[in-house]
């Protein structure tokens, strides 16, 4: 079996498509069918996004398909996104009050104004 179909056998078994593989990883759509071999790059992309999957498996048939470490990345993974979210939904309401605070500001300097271009010039 090639490294390229482990690699459509984890999909399968994770149910994940292969343009999300794709997509993820940035290669192009038909690369798993395709016969352009690996760069150390793509490698890399493959263990941040998918670290269950067993390189080694892979590439030397070494182990199983699936590594026992999957499930301790998935959690820190899914953590990360969390806080991710959270602090983008932070950021999102200091902007906004941030700029009713200009907004503010804006008027209260546009009402000095017209006070001043009323008071009667000595």
């Amino acid at each position: 079996m090639t490294a390229k179909e482990k690699i459509i056998k984890y999909l399968k078994t994770k149910k994940i498509s292969q343009d999300k593989f794709s997509r993820t990883c940035g290669v192009s759509n038909g690369f798993l069918r395709q016969g352009k071999s690996f760069n150390i790059d793509l490698v890399k992309k493959i263990r941040e996004n998918y670290p269950d999957l067993n390189l080694n498996y892979i590439l030397f048939n070494e182990g199983d398909l699936v590594s026992g470490e999957g499930s301790e990345f998935d959690f820190v993974r899914e953590e990360n996104n969390l806080y991710k979210n959270i602090y983008k939904k932070n950021l999102l309401d200091l902007q906004r009050k941030h700029i009713k605070l200009h907004e503010t500001l804006v008027k209260a300097l546009n009402k000095i104004e017209k006070l001043k271009s009323k008071k009667p010039k000595k």
